[in-house]
């Protein structure tokens, strides 16, 4: 699909707690349904207070706490985020929201198919399975040489989960106007 300009992200509504399910009326047991209890142990090994190099590891400079787990409605959720030069980008799952460098949420999560509704020149394009299709598996990049932000995440119908390829499978790709993640995007499937 040809690539279109989103609206800007900071125009969408904020996602709503029981959006962005899956729709597609198959019954999935997405809670591995037990308990975990994190093993006893008297120190990780692995962690102490110089690097492989020998170096002093660096002081942790922001903690960001992210978005809670009442913002993705899948489990388990699917967390990744990036580094700009002013911000940080987490997605989950089907979610988006973006912090400032101090930690402070410069703007509430967003449904990620939400960019791909009401493309201004467009409206929803047919066959746009980005626009309809929230299935997560989301991956943001930040691109220092461009000054640009990467966004994707995987848009399928239902025959997906049975192992087939369909035409209806995607992969959503959205790329940053500039390097402010809460603008516009052009939108690629």
């Amino acid at each position: 699909t040809p690539g279109y300009l989103s609206r800007p992200l900071r125009e969408l509504p904020p996602a709503q707690a029981d959006e962005g399910s899956f729709d597609d009326g198959l019954e999935r047991n997405m809670s591995y349904g037990g308990s975990w209890t994190p093993p006893q142990s008297d120190g990780d090994p692995l962690a102490g207070s110089k690097s492989s190099s020998g170096l002093p590891t660096p002081d942790l400079l922001v903690n960001v706490p992210g978005m809670d787990s009442g913002t993705s409605t899948v489990t388990p959720p699917d967390t990744v985020g990036a580094a700009g030069p002013n911000h940080y980008v987490q997605m989950v799952n089907n979610r988006i929201a973006i912090y400032d460098k101090t930690g402070k949420q410069v703007l509430a999560s967003r449904t990620i198919s939400d960019l791909w509704l009401n493309i201004p020149s467009a409206g929803v394009p047919p066959g746009l399975t980005c626009a309809h299709r929230n299935h997560g598996d989301p991956v943001v990049v930040f691109d220092r040489l461009a000054g640009r932000w990467l966004i994707s995440q995987l848009s399928t119908e239902s025959s997906f989960f049975n192992g087939v390829i369909t035409p209806e499978q995607a992969l959503c790709v959205g790329v940053s106007v500039s390097d402010d993640p809460t603008g516009a995007y052009y939108l690629y499937q």
